[in-house]
Parts: C-alpha cells; structure tokens; sequence
C-alpha cells in the first residue's frame, strides 16, 4: 500500500501546528536559512555558515531538477534547495523512521504548487508526492478560497487584509513581519486557490472553511489544550467523512492519532461542559444516614470534561470535606468556550 502524506495549509498562525498534534505522523520540513535563530525552540534553524558548507559540498554536482523561477528549486540526490519570500530553505531527503507510512509534509504553498504539477519525474521527491496525499487547508475566512482576491487580502485594511493582521497580531508578531507576511499573502493564497481546485486519484483537498481554532486560541498546555485539539480533531475528521470515499477515508482516519472520548466529546459549537458538584452525606436515592449533617447539601461549579469534573471533585472533597461527604455531578451547557 502507498504512504500516506498529509500537507497543512493556510496563513500564518491559523493553527497548524496545533492541528497537527492530533496526527500520528512524522513531521518532513526544510531547515531556514537564518543568521540567528528565532528562539530557543527554532530547531530548523540552519546558519549561514553551515549553508555555505553544504553548497561547497555540491560544488561540481547538477541538480537533477531544476526549476520555479523565483523558488529557485533545485533537487539533488540528498537534499532539495528552494527560496521562501526570498530565504534560502533546504529539505533533506528523508531517512529512517521519516520513511514511515504516515507523514506531514510542511512546505511553502507556492513550493509545494510547484511540486505538485511535476510529479512523477522528481525523484525521491516523488515518494513525498505520489503517496496518497491529503491537503487540509485550514481557511480562517468565512467564505470558500476561490472567492478571496488575493491582491485585495495582501491589503492590511482591506476585510479580508484585516483577518491575516488579527491572525498575527494575535501570535505577538512584530509590526515589520506583519507587514511582509501579509503583502506576500498574494503568491500564497494563489497557490493555496490552485491546489485547492486539483484533484486525482492521489489527491484530495479539505478546506475548512472558517476555520475557528486559531494559533492563539490554544493554551500552551494541560487540559483545556487537550480538548481543544480534541474539537479541531473532530471537525477535520467530519470534514473528511463527508468528503471521501470510504477507502480514501480509512487511509485518512489512519493519520488520526485515537481520540480520547472525554478530550473529544463533541459539544454544542458555542458553548462547554459546565458541572455542578454535590457534595452530602448520601447519594440520591440512597437512605439517609441519620448523621448530624444528614441535611447538608454543598454545590460547586466547574468547567471542563467529565474527568477533570471528577478529579476536582475529588480534590474538593479532601481539602474543603476532608472526605466525609459523597459527591456526584451534573451536567449542564452555558455559552462560552475553551
């Protein structure tokens, strides 16, 4: 059986990252090019220094393939060398447990554009590309690709300009990156509009059309995290059941890392589990025990899944109870979300 691909799509802190935490795959991305890394957590940076070792060591080789214009892509035997908004990036050819059957490629849209209208002739690149490939393009607009002009989103104070800007302001971009990645939004977005109307037999596109799970809507950790991803898990996995085959939709669900029910419960879409907790001297239905404090009747409340609803019962019963009372929750749905 082919391997499996997935490739996520959309502008810059749309949430792809997070989204892809509920995939059981192994990431394939290129090294940037940078003169300092961005931060302590920037494990694809890649120095000027050991580029210009690695174009010395391709001195006297041809790249097998060569191509994109202003991408500048070039395919040796190990690696691939391509320009992103005019920086270098390299993709090594991937090796090992990289090989397996389920991977997440992340690359630029134009190069990927690019790649795809030559494949069968890139080679070992094409084991990359002649997988079956699913594209999920997560669309933070209201409305379908095909009707977003990309001239007027490169436009900060245009509408559609105006939801990149939020985007990045919401990751605590600076000022000056804002403005580069949403005036080159154009060659993206057009390269986003082009996958999006291909199809084959080894090609299929999800757009989630305004996609609501944002970088900055997730909490960096714990529980809530969790859930979240649970809920963007489910929409991209209903997404798909709707869309494809049963066969192609096996092979999909096949990504999905198993979904925890209390992480993925599906809730209304505006509103989240929130718990009454009882706390007396018996459960209900139960005879009394005929205890001093055989009418008391404490209520707490909290928000969350059931099992963090149990664990901070739990935690109340000991620290506030010091565990002489039964407990027991109840459910109820208020407006909000995590």
């Amino acid at each position: 059986m082919k391997p499996v691909t997935a490739v996520f799509l959309g502008p810059s802190g749309v949430g792809k990252s997070d989204l892809a935490e509920a995939f059981s795959v192994v990431t394939i991305t290129p090294d940037r090019v940078r003169r300092n890394p961005r931060d302590s957590k920037d494990i694809y940076y890649l120095s000027q220094r050991s580029f210009a070792g690695i174009l010395s060591l391709l001195e006297g080789q041809r790249p097998t393939h060569s191509f994109g214009g202003e991408l500048d892509i070039k395919i040796y035997p190990e690696l691939a060398l391509f320009k992103v908004r005019g920086e270098q990036q390299v993709l090594f050819r991937p090796k090992g447990d990289q090989e397996c059957r389920g991977r997440n490629l992340e690359v630029y849209g134009p190069v990927l554009r690019a790649l795809i209208e030559r494949k069968g002739g890139l080679g070992w690149l094409d084991d990359l590309l002649a997988a079956r490939l699913f594209v999920i393009i997560l669309n933070p607009w209201t409305r379908p690709l095909v009707q977003i002009d990309p001239q007027a989103a490169s436009d900060p104070m245009s509408v559609d300009g105006k939801v990149l800007v939020e985007l990045l302001e919401k990751r605590n971009e600076n000022a000056e990156n804002i403005q580069k990645r949403v005036a080159n939004i154009v060659d993206e977005l057009s390269a986003w509009q082009s996958i999006a109307s291909a199809t084959g037999e080894d090609l299929h596109v999800l757009e989630a059309i305004g996609w609501p799970y944002a970088e900055h809507t997730f909490s960096k950790s714990g529980p809530e995290r969790a859930v979240r991803i649970g809920r963007a898990r489910n929409v991209i996995a209903s997404l798909a059941k709707n869309s494809l085959s049963t066969l192609d939709r096996s092979l999909f669900e096949s990504l999905l890392k198993p979904c925890d029910p209390e992480e993925c419960e599906l809730l209304p879409p505006d509103g989240f589990r929130e718990w009454t907790i009882y706390f007396a001297c018996t459960l209900p239905g139960e005879p009394g025990c005929g205890c001093p404090d055989g009418d008391f009747l404490g209520e707490h409340h909290f928000r969350g899944t059931r099992r963090q609803a149990e664990a901070e019962a739990e935690r109340i019963s000991w620290e506030t109870y010091a565990g002489d009372f039964r407990w027991w929750l109840s459910p109820t749905t208020i407006k909000g979300g995590l």
